[in-house]
């Protein structure tokens, strides 16, 4: 595979991932107020670790991967423009994700409200105790 399909490819996952990331966080803010009923709904253990996977693991897996990228091109002693190569790709890659979600925002309601629903659904939140 060329450089340049893999950066290409590169960018398109790491956008990707970041709308998800940031999809997932809103619906799990979103769940936790009942989309903003009358009650707001607390998170069981089991919800709170849930939902702490779905902040924090696509951003870790951000960052393992500009980390992985950055050893790869260690390995292969690449020259530093490639070095440079690999930190815009993953921070245009971040940019266009964020774009994406404020421009759009058909999809990101439906991914949003189909989160809400099964985080609902899966018994993670529960009424709180008076």
């Amino acid at each position: 595979m060329t450089r340049k399909r893999r950066y290409l490819l590169l960018f398109l996952f790491i956008m990707g991932i970041e709308y998800l990331h940031i999809c997932g966080g809103y619906a799990a803010v979103w769940a936790g107020f009942n989309g903003f009923g009358v009650i707001p709904m607390e998170y069981s253990e089991t919800g709170q670790r849930m939902v702490m996977v779905i902040f924090i693991f696509p951003a870790l897996f951000l960052f393992l991967l500009l980390a992985w990228m950055i050893i790869k091109n260690g390995k292969q002693k690449a020259a530093v423009k490639y070095y440079v190569f690999d930190v815009c790709t993953w921070l245009l890659g971040i940019g266009a994700g964020i774009f994406l979600f404020y421009m759009f925002e058909e999809p990101r309601i439906m991914i949003m409200d189909s989160m809400t629903r099964f985080i609902k659904a899966a018994g993670w939140l529960e009424y709180p105790v008076p």
